[in-house]
């Protein structure tokens, strides 16, 4: 919760939990990623091969391999918007995932 100043009074909220996402394909998820325009979340299990897709009530629809080495210091990311990273424009809604590798974002 954070805690926004507003003169001398302090803004309050009341935080609950209104739903749960608790994928069974994966023993521990290390990346989460939401595509707002399918209603879908993209999931990395730590170290895992590959890329899951389920439906925002957590049913399986499909998983996408995933080149390169085991990791699990990961992100998934879904850009609403096209973006250019380097030289590539990449369109949006398309499934971005970020491995750390050692001090390097890759």
């Amino acid at each position: 919760m954070a805690l926004v100043v507003l003169g001398s009074q302090p803004a309050v909220a009341q935080l609950g939990v209104t739903g749960r996402f608790d994928p069974s394909g994966t023993s521990s998820n290390c990346g989460l990623g939401f595509d707002s325009s399918a209603n879908e979340v993209w999931v990395h299990g730590c170290s895992g091969a590959d890329v899951q897709r389920y439906s925002a009530t957590g049913t399986f629809l499909s998983a996408v391999p995933r080149g390169g080495e085991t990791a699990n210091d990961v992100d998934v990311e879904l850009a609403t918007k096209p973006f250019t990273l380097g030289s590539t424009v990449l369109p949006a809604n398309v499934v971005e995932m970020l491995q750390k590798m050692g001090d390097l974002l890759a």
